[in-house]
């Protein structure tokens, strides 16, 4: 078909939510078309196809490399062209959640976790599962004065990575002597308390303990592997994540170390998004969004700061006029939003509306969501499970879904011209 073009005298950006519009300044519809900073509009480049996936989902990317899933396996691709298998995602299809903590990568999703190493570019597991509680028996072998003591054990491998604590067993010595352990494991390193003490210091990678405890604390008392979460991200020193309506998070520093007892924040309803900022958590559910200031649990306390997201259309953008860079913008029911600064030093965080004053939505329940420079301007680009239908509640929009045509003068539709769908249109725009 030949090319049409027609006269823009300026550009505002699209808008739907008025219902009649005089002119193509704001257009109720842009098709096959981009937008620039300048207010330039450009025919929306094609594209060509670089890999043949099956059911690829969790795509991702820390400026280096890709990370996503296809057939139920992990993939890595350093050039966006070719890909290496990592090993499979086992369980039904979900999204996977990503967090970067020096050059491991922690993932996860409700059916499964790993953690990919960048240095051995391969994938191992998420914490090391404690050993069993020991077995103890006295010795007439050691200095440890008579009392009551407790004992437990964790285990170390080979790249100096530590469990958290078994079970604690407690023996009473009526005599000078040590504390042998009969199931001391491979790996192991045993914990002990003072005579009738309650915390535990280092002791011995030896199954039997002779001496009064050290100085070394355990650091990771009552911890276990990461459960399956979902929404990770990494906040404060800490793995933040999320299993339905509870927010868990790691020790401090100690992204394999989680208390599954204490550790965790509980819901009304499931968490959909956890997003980070410097000065707190975003929290996105069904109907709100809640706020949690600052870095320690202790002191977080939620508070509502607006309504709810679309799960799955979280990502961070930079460039965004009075917010900066890596700043959380996600979508809810009525268009994007972003995460905006607290009015003073650890106050409630804000959300900051950016689109809905020009266009209605209309989307589904899942989304995912990226961002990008093209030619040194920033684009958001959100994709909707099965399909978006944004502003079809709008009958311009409507009217071009189903009759395949948009008027250049909406005041004289019935007798001027029009532009199909199928026609490549080009906009001249006056200077």
């Amino acid at each position: 078909m030949p090319k049409k073009p027609f006269s823009i005298p300026s550009f505002k950006g699209m808008s739907n939510v008025e219902q009649t519009t005089q002119d193509l300044s704001e257009p109720h519809v842009i098709l096959d078309a981009i937008t620039k900073e300048t207010g330039v509009i450009h025919a929306r480049e094609g594209y060509a196809k670089i890999q043949s996936l099956t059911n690829a989902h969790s795509l991702w990317s820390n400026g280096k490399f890709f990370l996503f899933v296809s057939a139920g396996t992990l993939y890595v691709s350093f050039d966006g062209v070719s890909k290496y298998s990592l090993g499979s995602v086992y369980g039904p299809v979900e999204p996977l959640s990503y967090a970067q903590v020096g050059n491991s990568i922690y993932i996860s999703n409700k059916y499964w976790t790993s953690v990919y190493d960048i240095k051995t570019n391969t994938i191992r597991s998420w914490g090391i599962t404690p050993p069993p509680a020991p077995i103890l028996s006295s010795s007439s072998n050691g200095s440890l004065v008579p009392g009551i003591y407790s004992v437990c054990l964790t285990i170390e491998d080979s790249a100096k990575r530590m469990s958290g604590s078994s079970g604690i067993s407690q023996i009473e010595l009526t005599a000078v002597g040590g504390i042998s352990i009969s199931n001391f494991p491979v790996g192991g390193i045993a914990w002990i308390t003072d005579a009738y003490g309650s915390t535990f210091y280092f002791a011995t990678k030896l199954s039997t303990i002779v001496e009064a405890p050290g100085l070394v604390k355990l650091p990771s008392l009552f911890c276990a592997p990461a459960p399956n979460l979902s929404n990770l991200c990494l906040h404060g020193g800490r793995v933040w994540g999320s299993v339905g309506e509870l927010l868990y998070y790691s020790q401090p520093f100690g992204y394999e170390w989680f208390n599954l007892f204490s550790s965790y924040f509980v819901f009304n309803t499931d968490i959909l998004m956890v997003a980070r900022t410097s000065y707190g958590l975003f929290i996105g559910f069904e109907d709100q969004v809640i706020f949690m200031t600052g870095t320690d649990p202790a002191k977080m306390k939620p508070t509502k700061v607006g309504d709810g997201v679309v799960r799955g259309s979280l990502c961070y953008a930079d460039r965004i006029p009075d917010l900066g860079d890596n700043v959380p913008v996600w979508m809810t029911r009525s268009g994007f939003v972003a995460a905006d600064r607290p009015v003073r030093a650890y106050g409630e965080g804000r959300t900051l509306a950016l689109a809905q004053t020009k266009i209605k939505f209309d989307v589904g329940s899942q989304a995912a969501s990226l961002f990008r420079l093209v030619d040194g301007g920033p684009q958001i680009l959100t994709s909707f499970q099965g399909g978006s239908t944004v502003g079809l509640g709008d009958q311009v929009t409507v009217e071009v879904i189903r009759m395949g045509r948009v008027f250049t003068d909406e005041w004289e539709r019935e007798q001027t011209d029009s532009i199909a769908l199928q026609e490549l249109v080009t906009a001249e725009l006056n200077p």
